[in-house]
């Protein structure tokens, strides 16, 4: 059990989910990944725009956010866009506690499947997800918002066979 609150973020907390994002980011520098850790990170519009027009959920000790999700509806399913724990707050089961939250959400509003889009081989990528019963998903089910989302991220440089949708019911 997570010994975090979740809760929905509010747009006082868009700094800090930026600076969570960042320092989660940091860990690819141990897998020589610092291409990742380079990129800068989301900014805060991108978060903002969850907290006003998507599902943000924060996850908090004593008051202070360690962890964060963002997921809205994309062609009719639930898609995760980002999920990040503070480093310092990390194997708490924070991030699950998350995830399991934004799938509770995406069910309540009746969509039939959650998907994310992911590191294939990062160990706190792919593998974390399909743990928790997330699988890849082909692209001939790619929607048509999942496809654009594909060619984001080539274009951002994060093509090949880095990455994978998966998806698994709510």
């Amino acid at each position: 059990m997570s010994p975090a609150l979740i809760r929905p973020a509010t747009a006082g907390d868009v700094r800090a989910l930026v600076a969570i994002e960042a320092a989660a980011a940091e860990r690819f520098r141990a897998i020589g990944m610092d291409e990742v850790a380079d990129r800068g990170g989301m900014d805060t519009g991108f978060a903002a725009s969850f907290v006003t027009g998507g599902l943000a959920l924060v996850a908090e000790i004593e008051g202070t956010p360690v962890g964060f999700a963002l997921a809205s509806s994309l062609d009719g399913l639930g898609h995760l866009y980002e999920l990040s724990v503070h480093p310092a707050f990390g194997r708490q089961g924070i991030g699950t506690a998350l995830l399991e939250a934004v799938c509770a959400a995406a069910r309540e509003a009746g969509l039939a499947l959650m998907t994310l889009s992911t590191f294939r081989t990062v160990p706190w990528n792919a593998p974390f997800y399909a743990r928790l019963g997330f699988a890849e998903l082909p692209p001939e089910r790619w929607t048509p918002g999942l496809q654009v989302l594909h060619q984001r991220e080539r274009d951002a440089g994060l093509g090949g066979g880095a990455r994978l949708f998966m998806a698994r019911e709510p």
